[in-house]
């Protein structure tokens, strides 16, 4: 309807649509003040009969539409090009089926679900498919596979039919109900609104870990891909055995103080219900676990202490709770000095007076010391200092601070070097996984390392047959050293051997020019040869233990200055203590006049 309320007629075809756009001819009738509409319908319905024209339709090449001329009665196509082709024909854009196969089977031998195109490209199993058809590339066999793209699509078809339900949670629950080993592996799972904890441990290793005094725990946040999910070891150091044993691994999605109390009920609980005995703690029962070392992670050790009060008849605050048990580790306190005065500051006097909290003899001297460095000048000292002051930082640092037993303080680890290099061995099978890519790891990992500790208990045999201790690496180290020497002699003397043998042989040669007996002359060739061979033997091994006593010597003369050293570092600081505290005395005299 136009805008005087009347209809415009138009001209179309009978097999188009009432739609605006079509491709089907439609034009309106314009230009003209009268219209013979009954004409134009005898015209259109073949009562007139006019010359024979067909409706005229353009279609593109990838047209799906229905013709509006039947193609049996008209079974013609017109077809126009245009000008030269310049460029040469399309490659071919799929590969044969009996590639694409191969490649299909290559991916599934593989198993892995993070598998990339470049792990893929460098597969064995890819270059020896490719010998098979006489080429070192996919792109020499076939030239589709130029497309690194047309690649890494097959790879995720085949990731996603061998992987239905991903590599997260559910992805590792459908791996638990299809590998023995994971099944036996995965202890506990929860997946609710509180989040997602996954426990991972064999039996056997909880079995070891309810029978500790003592062990250490960490948080890893470099091992699993997604942010929202973080890695927890329970880990501990085999004295007997020189090795780092990882205990528990708990995947948890939860950093925070309700998030680990959790992690601690559940675990212990865990422990419990596997071993068949109680965990029992020594604050509150009186024997079983002595102390448990970790960083300063405030959310940690308070989810702890939240845990030990919940369980603790008489209910003692946390407070209570990790002052008996707690234990910090040194190397995290050291780098919170760093962080507060910088690591060019390492080794100054405000350094060693910060370090000096840890060997405190008495908890006034502690806090004596706190309140000095609280008056220091630097902003970030003051902080650091306040920090410092709470109790239970302090009864984790300073055995004199601390209520666990002073006898079970001094055997205890006091960092968490254990863990970390548990955390070290994991990242060797890779950094950022999948959930279910480092459950299947870690399996490995601790499933070889339960045996090994099984071997050395039934049988004796180490992992290693170095001592990994710091006597046997001085030792080795000073070994070598010496080994060093001993060659650059033997080098040398070699050298004067020779050229002495040299000229041995010169004179005998001309003495032997009038001898009738070439046998005697080599016999005392050879003997003198021998006489020296020994002579020099002796000298070295004579050599070698002068060396060795000035290497005694120049030790012991090591640690008499280390100690004179420390000596007087002692001393100035007890200066500076005094100087300090003349200071505070006289400000608080100032206040008072």
């Amino acid at each position: 309807m136009n805008v005087h309320g009347e209809f415009p007629p138009y001209i179309g075809c009978s097999n188009g649509s009432n739609e605006f756009l079509t491709k089907h001819h439609r034009g309106s009738i314009q230009g003209h003040t009268s219209i013979d509409l009954q004409f134009l319908e005898d015209l259109f319905n073949h009562d007139i009969m006019p010359p024979t024209e067909e409706c005229g339709v353009f279609e593109s090449l990838a047209s799906r539409r229905k013709y509006c001329v039947d193609i049996n009665e008209c079974p013609y196509i017109l077809f126009t090009s245009h000008g030269i082709h310049q460029h040469p024909p399309p490659p071919p854009s799929k590969a044969p089926e009996r590639i694409l196969q191969g490649v299909k089977r290559i991916i599934q031998q593989i198993q892995d679900p993070s598998l990339t195109t470049a792990q893929f490209l460098r597969s064995p199993q890819l270059e020896a498919f490719c010998q098979q058809y006489g080429a070192s590339t996919l792109a020499e066999i076939h030239s589709s596979f130029c497309n690194k793209d047309r690649i890494a699509t097959i790879i995720q078809k085949q990731r996603l039919l061998s992987y239905p339900n991903g590599q997260d949670i559910n992805g590792l629950l459908f791996l638990q109900n299809r590998d023995s080993l994971i099944n036996e592996y995965i202890q506990e799972k929860y997946y609710d609104s509180q989040g997602t904890m996954v426990f991972c441990a064999f039996k056997d290793q909880i079995d070891l870990l309810s029978t500790l005094s003592s062990f250490e725990i960490d948080m890893s946040f470099k091992r699993i891909r997604s942010k929202e999910m973080n890695e927890v070891l329970f880990a501990t150091f085999m004295p007997d055995q020189c090795k780092i044993i990882t205990l528990l691994r708990v995947f948890t999605s939860e950093d925070s103080t309700e998030g680990y109390y959790l992690l601690f009920k559940r675990a212990f609980h865990l422990i419990e219900k596997v071993s068949g005995r109680p965990v029992l703690f020594d604050p509150i029962h009186g024997s079983g676990i002595h102390g448990i070392i970790v960083d300063m992670d405030t959310k940690q050790y308070t989810g702890l202490g939240q845990y030990l009060s919940e369980i603790d008849p008489q209910h003692q605050d946390p407070t209570w709770q990790l002052q008996h048990i707690i234990i910090f580790c040194r190397v995290h306190f050291q780098r919170s000095i760093l962080k507060a005065i910088g690591t060019k500051n390492k080794g100054s006097g405000l350094w060693s007076r910060m370090m000096s909290l840890l060997d405190c003899q008495s908890e006034a001297e502690y806090d004596e010391l706190i309140k000095l460095l609280i008056q220091y000048e630097s902003p970030a000292v003051q902080t650091w200092a306040i920090q410092k002051k709470s109790a239970v930082i302090k009864a984790g640092v300073n055995e004199s601070c601390s209520k666990i037993q002073p006898h079970y303080f001094n055997i205890l680890r006091n960092h968490t070097n254990a863990v970390e290099q548990s955390h070290q061995k994991s990242y060797a099978s890779g950094k950022y996984l999948t959930l279910a890519e480092a459950a299947r790891n870690s399996a490995k990992l601790d499933k070889d390392d339960i045996l090994q500790y099984h071997n050395f208990q039934q049988f004796n045999i180490h992992h290693s047959y170095r001592a990994s201790t710091m006597e046997a690496n001085y030792l080795r180290h000073m070994s070598r050293e010496r080994r060093g020497h001993k060659r650059q002699r033997l080098s040398s003397t070699a050298e004067s051997e020779s050229q002495a043998s040299s000229q041995n042989f010169e004179i005998s040669h001309e003495n032997s020019r009038g001898s009738s007996s070439q046998v005697a002359d080599n016999e005392s060739t050879t003997s003198s040869r021998n006489l020296r061979r020994v002579a020099s033997t002796n000298i070295l091994t004579i050599e070698q233990r002068r060396q060795e006593l000035e290497l005694r010597d120049l030790e012991a003369e090591v640690k008499r200055k280390e100690e004179e050293v420390r000596l007087k570092q002692l001393q100035n600081e007890q200066l500076e203590l005094e100087l300090m505290r003349q200071r505070i005395q006289i400000q608080e005299q100032q206040q008072t006049d």
